[in-house]
């Protein structure tokens, strides 16, 4: 990930120079940070309840009957998707993903699900994140706010008036380490 970046942004500074006079690195506007898997976990019966987070927003999709994902906080300064993958290759026509999903293991079977978030330009602020150096090196504790503070899932316990203190699906638990370099 790291050396493709550096090598599109030597690209992109040879060709800026040839044009102007850079006052400054490149400026990070948005970023998207995501993880593609295959789970046994029901995500279609995750009550709306159990989504622990800072957006108003939440919403469960579907393709016709079929459940495609959730979105959460859309059109705000983060938001997540949470999302069939497979459903959206037939609308992007990226076929190409099958191929690096099944050298990584994937059977060809199991539906492939993506968990994404999108950070816009003022949240990356917010979070130290201004020039791509800085992007790179936050790269994980960007997930871990997005998984921690930002989004979690919770196991309902409606005894307890305040969500926060629910314990954590086990499931969000695994997604929240997905960019943990120390798993190895």
């Amino acid at each position: 990930l790291v050396e493709g970046v550096e090598r599109v942004l030597g690209s992109l500074a040879d060709l800026v120079d040839t044009i102007s006079v850079p006052r400054s690195g490149p400026h990070v506007s948005r970023s998207d940070l995501r993880v593609d898997f295959v789970t046994t976990v029901d995500l279609a019966g995750i009550d709306v309840y159990a989504w622990v987070t800072r957006a108003r927003d939440k919403a469960k999709r579907f393709v016709g009957r079929d459940f495609s994902g959730w979105s959460i906080g859309l059109g705000g300064n983060v938001s997540g998707r949470l999302y069939n993958k497979l459903l959206e290759l037939d609308k992007s026509r990226k076929s190409y993903m099958r191929d690096i999903w099944s050298a990584r293991g994937w059977d060809g079977v199991n539906p492939v699900m993506r968990l994404e978030f999108q950070l816009e330009r003022e949240a990356l602020r917010e979070l130290g994140v201004d020039v791509v150096p800085d992007l790179i090196e936050k790269l994980p504790a960007l997930w871990m706010y997005c998984t921690e503070d930002w989004l979690q899932l919770k196991v309902p316990n409606f005894a307890d008036d305040t969500p926060s203190r629910w314990v954590t699906d086990p499931f969000w638990l695994a997604m929240s380490r997905a960019w943990d370099s120390t798993l190895g």
